[in-house]
């Protein structure tokens, strides 16, 4: 992994699931933050709202769930990034190869009748139009 993408990965976060918690619940204790709660606390009022309407009412527990799926979201985009980028290599690849359309809709023909990729994708793949595979297909 390039260091961009690791960085993208490495999610810190400056407050632990527990002082989120124990700053909300002396926030609600209080009733309303002021300038002296957000100094004592060493944190932005922006900051608390957002925890306000994200994490309100739950527990530690909860915070640190919720926060690993987050993670485990942002790995799942990143992985989605890389394989589009991988496919779209592949298809400028096989247009630059394959000039020829009659070509590449053969090539496409044996994938898809070894069972190894859908008409759709090899469609997409090849770069070629989904009506005339089917039809030249059958």
């Amino acid at each position: 992994m390039n260091g961009f993408i690791e960085n993208k990965l490495m999610t810190k976060y400056k407050y632990s699931a527990e002082q989120i918690c124990n700053i909300l619940k002396a926030l609600e204790n209080q009733g309303r933050g002021d300038s002296e709660f957000y100094k004592k606390h060493k944190i932005n009022a922006t900051t608390v709202d957002v925890w306000r309407k994200k994490f309100t009412r739950l527990s530690v527990e909860r915070i640190e769930h919720l926060r690993q799926i987050e993670e485990e979201h942002r790995q799942l985009i990143l992985e989605n990034e890389r394989l589009e980028q991988r496919s779209q290599a592949a298809i400028e690849f096989f247009k630059n190869e394959f000039p020829d359309v009659k070509v590449r809709r053969a090539y496409a023909k044996k994938l898809f009748e070894q069972g190894l990729i859908g008409q759709t994708e090899v469609c997409k793949l090849f770069s070629i139009k989904w009506n005339s595979f089917v039809h030249n297909s059958r």
